[in-house]
């Protein structure tokens, strides 16, 4: 009776109980994985948010610059050029150049300023070997391209152009690619040509992926009394006062971004109001 009373005393973890205490442990496994998972969710949408808020603030800062430098929208040498290169463009139409590594696969040409599109003409500046940091603009001789082109000493403009295209990977976003079409390097200074050593991006660069909206680029005539941004030239009948009353450039970028884990895409949106400084035509309230 002693023996029997004795391994009663000694019994074991009955059945149920190892099946209620793994139940109790997947539960709060599960629980646990669940709330890494989240947190690791969360962390990589934030990583996508930032990096995407990076990169657009960097092109949005880009395109800034130049809008405050630009000179012009669309091609200043022909008369209601709202497209680029123009008629009467003395490089790249009357003197059949080609930008450096030629014009960018996929883009039409000439191409149009519009939601999609800027064109930007920047002056072309001249330093002074013997004043460092001196910037002078500079000019195209006449007949200087071709015989007969330009007929006269013009300005000299470098062409940056922005387009907002297809991704090739077919995903539904798109790209923000830029171009730019230097301008002569032959330059004309205080009466002297002297030659540009000035370096050139070959074709097009991407400098912005997975734009969810391809409208990114606004414009604000300065004659339109209600503000109204434009989409383009082409909202009113094209004319030479359109382009030339174009006092700044709205660009509003979309971008998903899923650089750092595509199980976490983030979206952002950056919109900015650019006024131009170097155009006297815009700026000019007179």
């Amino acid at each position: 009776m002693a023996g029997r009373a004795s391994s009663r005393g000694q019994g074991g973890v009955s059945l149920i109980e190892v099946l209620v205490t793994t139940l109790i442990i997947c539960v709060a496994s599960a629980g646990l994985v669940g709330m890494l998972t989240i947190n690791s969710m969360s962390t990589i949408r934030l990583a996508n948010k930032v990096d995407g808020l990076n990169a657009a603030r960097g092109v949005v800062e880009r395109i800034s610059r130049d809008v405050r430098m630009a000179r012009h929208v669309g091609d200043i040498y022909t008369l209601k050029a709202d497209h680029f290169p123009s008629l009467s463009n003395p490089i790249y139409t009357l003197g059949g150049f080609m930008p450096p590594g030629g014009w960018p696969t996929g883009w039409t040409n000439p191409v149009t300023l519009s939601n999609r599109c800027l064109i930007l003409q920047i002056p072309v500046f001249y330093e002074e070997p013997s004043q460092p940091g001196s910037s002078y603009p500079s000019a195209i001789r006449a007949n200087s391209v071709t015989v007969g082109t330009p007929a006269q000493d013009v300005e000299n403009l470098d062409t940056w152009i922005y387009n907002v295209v297809a991704d090739p990977s077919g995903d539904g976003t798109y790209q923000l690619q830029v171009c730019c079409c230097p301008g002569w390097v032959q330059q004309v200074y205080a009466g002297a040509e002297i030659s540009t050593t000035k370096k050139y991006p070959g074709s097009s660069q991407v400098l912005l992926k997975g734009i969810t909206n391809p409208d990114v680029f606004q414009y604000l005539d300065k004659s339109d009394t209600t503000g109204t941004p434009l989409n383009g030239m082409l909202d009113t009948a094209p004319n030479i006062t359109d382009v030339d009353n174009v006092t700044a450039v709205i660009v509003h970028v979309q971008v998903l971004n899923k650089e750092s884990g595509e199980m976490a895409p983030s979206n952002v949106g950056l919109k900015a109001e650019i006024y131009m400084r170097n155009n006297p035509i815009a700026t000019n309230s007179g």
